[in-house]
């Protein structure tokens, strides 16, 4: 059922199927007004998202703490499912993240994902997931 929950209506770039469903349950208990966190979020205003991002992550420190992890192990899922405000483009064939939290422009058409300006243009440029992954919200 959890699972079922975290992948429904996500797309093919969601990295939700290599979370942790545990981990994923363990955080949503530690948040008051819990929230179906999502990675592929074009549709939340930069206000939300970053309130969203920083429960997250505080939920996360805090699950690790009540289950004692430490080291590697801790390490190791703080990576996997530390909450990120940055997005990938929506286009399926462009590998573009976001440089900067709600970066892209709306599709023009649906209005309901985001785009990266080069990928509308059918060019290449802007931050690569790696980079996007290291990205650190403050």
């Amino acid at each position: 059922m959890m699972k079922q929950l975290m992948y429904e209506c996500d797309g093919p770039k969601t990295q939700l199927p290599t979370w942790d469903p545990d981990v994923y349950a363990g955080c949503i208990e530690r948040i008051d007004n819990w929230f179906q966190r999502k990675d592929l979020h074009w549709q939340i205003e930069k206000p939300e998202l970053l309130q969203r991002v920083k429960e997250w992550n505080k939920a996360l420190e805090k699950y690790c703490d009540d289950k004692g992890l430490s080291g590697a192990t801790r390490e190791e899922v703080i990576q996997k499912h530390t909450a990120n405000p940055l997005a990938p483009c929506a286009n399926w064939d462009c590998e573009i993240w976001e440089t900067g939290v709600k970066d892209f422009q709306r599709c023009s058409q649906c209005h309901l994902v985001v785009i990266a300006a080069a990928s509308a243009r059918g060019m290449t440029g802007n931050a690569t997931k790696s980079s996007a992954l290291n990205y650190r919200y403050e």
